[in-house]
């Protein structure tokens, strides 16, 4: 699956732009089809991390210690933001939906 580890902002942006595009139509009083931009955007974070996962193995793969050095002390705290701002947003998005 080495065609993953070039795809990690693609996957992140389509994560961000479900969630967001959710919670817009959401706003806006459509509540329909919402569960299938959840999974989208649930499905494309993940994506996106396991791209990052693979990009990294592929530099260690390949003996870029240096690529490695500088990336990832930066990703793990990057991801972790990340991954808090996709559940918050589709956390919202849940809880419009129930009320």
């Amino acid at each position: 699956m080495t065609f993953l580890s070039a795809w990690w902002v693609f996957f992140g942006a389509l994560a961000f732009f479900t969630a967001i595009a959710n919670l817009v139509r959401n706003i806006k009083g459509n509540h329909n089809g919402w569960e299938f931009l959840m999974f989208v955007s649930l499905s494309s974070g993940l994506l996106a991390m396991l791209s990052q996962y693979h990009m990294t193995g592929k530099w260690a793969s390949a003996g870029d210690w240096s690529a490695i050095g500088d990336v990832a002390p930066h990703m793990g705290s990057m991801l972790t933001w990340i991954v808090i701002a996709g559940i918050f947003l589709n956390s919202v998005v849940v809880y419009l939906n129930k009320n």
